[in-house]
């Protein structure tokens, strides 16, 4: 019996290949967005070492999982300060890229995994996340350069519910905070917020936030911060996602002006 086209099923071949269609455009997108960041950095000058957890002698709120540490040894000024990103998601390809081009820079880099207890959270007026912060991370100030007294340091933090912000107290060499979409979950975090960034502050404090969330939903966090109505420490990325696909280069500027501008009031 010889083969009969007329019998075969093409609706059920025509789903078929629409589906495998389909899977390979989600693959094809999957593997772009896998293979557009480099996994290494493409400055040779950098020198980059990882470490493991910073032990405790008890227990504690934070944790750390790891960190490492960027320098450009060729361009190095020790009279700047040190920046620490902190994060508490492992992996993040837009640090690796700010980093790389902060120690393209000169500049020190401390990139910080952390871990938190659920049961607390980065509270900036909690005296022992206060003590517990600065513990980590005169810990590492202490292994990099053999003191904990002598490097000043500006901390950065990345798209997280918890770090908002973190208010280093009575800390004579922390000189501030920026702050990348930070995510407001409650009326409290929004007022402490406002609060550390307001024109009384100590500290220089500043806010990033991309327009948008996801795609063309707008970015609630803008909203709920008010816009920029509440400080001129919040700059607003115009047509930028969360995580700055496209536009990494002016996130990079604005940070790097950032931190020019706070190692004026040093």
């Amino acid at each position: 019996m010889g083969f009969d086209i007329f019998r075969v099923d093409w609706i059920l071949v025509s789903s078929v290949i629409i589906i495998l269609l389909i899977i390979f455009l989600i693959w094809v997108k999957i593997y772009k967005i896998l293979t557009r960041w480099r996994h290494s950095f493409a400055n040779e000058d950098i020198s980059f070492s990882s470490f493991n957890s910073i032990e405790r002698d008890y227990e504690s709120n934070i944790k750390v999982c790891q960190w490492n540490y960027a320098i450009n040894k060729k361009l190095l000024n020790r009279s700047d300060p040190i920046i620490i990103i902190l994060r508490t998601k492992r992996r993040i390809s837009l640090l690796r890229v700010i980093t790389e081009g902060l120690s393209s820079y000169g500049l020190r880099v401390i990139n910080i995994l952390l871990s938190i207890s659920k049961k607390s959270s980065l509270d900036s007026s909690k005296n022992d996340i206060n003590d517990e912060m600065k513990y980590i991370i005169n810990s590492i100030m202490e292994i990099i350069s053999g003191s904990a007294n002598n490097d000043k340091y500006i901390l950065i933090s990345y798209n997280d519910k918890i770090i908002n912000p973190i208010y280093i107290s009575n800390e004579k060499n922390y000189h501030g905070h920026i702050i990348i979409n930070s995510k407001l979950n409650n009326k409290a975090k929004k007022e402490n917020l406002i609060r550390e960034v307001g024109i009384n502050s100590s500290k220089d404090i500043y806010l990033i936030f991309s327009e948008y969330n996801i795609i063309k939903f707008k970015n609630k966090t803008v909203e709920k911060c008010g816009g920029t109505q509440y400080s001129n420490n919040s700059i607003i990325i115009s047509n930028a996602t969360r995580n700055f696909k496209y536009f990494e280069t002016i996130l990079f500027g604005i940070i790097l002006n950032l931190i020019n501008k706070i190692k004026t009031h040093i």
